[in-house]
């Protein structure tokens, strides 16, 4: 009797298992070529005395971004830095003054193109407040733009009639 249901087991297995192996193969394939969407996101910035609560990149290129101020006293944005992969990008020298716990929109320059490509920016906020000067504020924000997008080429280009 106990030869009968190991017998079934196996056949079990061996009817089903091509199956689970199959399936496991292509939803690894999906995961590996199904491109994730680039969610715009700011992170770091919690607990700080500026956060960035909204940017964009404008169609002339310049990054525009929505500053907050957590602190009781008015801070005075002096400079704000653009890296990515440590190498800087943009260096704008400001003078924003932001009311406690307003927003204003900053303009942090020009030279960022929007594009296809998901990136990563680390921002940096230099500002003063209440008598002390170069305070710093840093995150990552992660972003649609141009940088590091591979420009067309006439390999990449598909003529269709």
């Amino acid at each position: 009797m106990n030869f009968l249901k190991g017998q079934s087991a196996i056949e079990y297995l061996t009817t089903y298992g091509w199956m689970i192996l199959a399936v496991g193969v292509a939803t690894a394939f999906l995961f590996q070529t199904v491109e994730r969407p680039c969610i715009n996101t700011s992170s770091g910035f919690l607990g700080q005395n500026t956060e960035i609560t909204d940017y964009g990149i404008t169609t002339s290129g310049n990054f525009t971004m929505l500053v907050k101020n957590n602190k009781q006293a008015q801070i005075n944005i002096t400079e704000i830095v653009i890296e990515k992969d440590g190498i800087g990008l943009l260096k704008k020298t400001n003078n924003t003054q932001i009311e406690p716990f307003r927003e204003k929109v900053v303009n942090a320059g020009d030279g960022l193109e929007a594009g296809n490509k998901c990136t990563e920016f680390r921002i940096t906020i230099y500002h003063d407040i209440k008598g002390l000067d170069k305070q710093r504020s840093s995150g990552i924000i992660r972003t649609h733009s141009g940088i590091g997008e591979e420009p067309l080429s006439p390999q990449n280009i598909s003529v269709t009639n």
